[in-house]
């Protein structure tokens, strides 16, 4: 029998056993998304940019259906190794990643100046320098990655793309992981499905750089000046314009 929902799982919902395919159809279109709906796609992630996220909330959505991998820890489950992985992450840290016009892809930014603060506080968690000193050169090093990675990603022409910026997915989740759910199968989204994957949990914004410990005015508008002309970066409001840079694609 197709699994129980969550309704049924409470009590809430009589547990009626479908007679007709057509009933089985409905089911399992309502609590099982297949796993032949979605497409083989490469998710490129700028590191502090939601990921771990947008995982969780399609996890949710998808349940088993959903064969995803961390190339940097899973290589042998890549999409160029296991014909069953249907979604892989990447830094691409060297950037040498491919870009496949077969593939979906999946871009995930944030406003870099919030990135690179984020980035940092989890290196000093694994024994990097904390101190002033160490974070204006961080900055400074990480900048130059977060530009490349940007225009190989997002402002090169990378066909079947779609840009999920941070303050999307954390301001507008449900929404979000609908427009991500139809980027990767061609289908409608599921509008009550994606509200229940969103819900009871902690999604917020998390590391701001105006919340940093090292944050300065004068330091803070150098790092921002460093990306005031880059396309669909907004220093006024702090994001990435991603709903513009989707909608009207740029190029390098």
């Amino acid at each position: 029998r197709p699994p129980r929902t969550a309704g049924e799982i409470a009590g809430n919902i009589p547990v009626k056993r479908p007679k007709l395919i057509a009933d089985i159809t409905c089911m399992l279109s309502q609590d099982q998304a297949p796993a032949c709906c979605i497409a083989r796609t490469r998710c490129a992630t700028f590191p502090r940019s939601g990921n771990h996220l947008l995982l969780e909330l399609l996890r949710a959505y998808f349940g088993d259906g959903l064969h995803d991998c961390d190339i940097h820890k899973q290589p042998e489950r890549g999409l160029d190794s296991d014909p069953a992985t249907n979604f892989e992450k990447t830094h691409d840290l060297k950037l040498l990643d491919p870009i496949d016009g077969a593939l979906r892809h999946i871009v995930q930014v944030r406003f870099p100046t919030d990135a690179i603060a984020s980035w940092y506080t989890m290196a000093c968690t694994q024994n990097h320098p904390d101190n002033p000193t160490s974070w204006q050169t961080y900055a400074i090093q990480v900048s130059s990655f977060w530009l490349r990675f940007y225009r190989k990603w997002v402002l090169n022409p990378v066909p079947n793309r779609l840009v999920v910026g941070y303050d999307d997915l954390v301001d507008h989740p449900s929404e979000t992981l609908a427009q991500v759910v139809e980027h990767l199968t061609d289908q409608p989204a599921d509008l009550m499905r994606a509200r229940d994957a969103c819900n009871g949990r902690n999604i917020g914004r998390r590391n701001s750089y105006r919340n940093f410990k090292y944050y300065g005015d004068q330091f803070g508008g150098f790092m921002n000046s460093l990306f005031c002309t880059t396309p669909g970066v907004d220093i006024e409001r702090s994001r990435i314009d991603s709903a513009s840079l989707n909608r009207h694609p740029v190029s390098a």
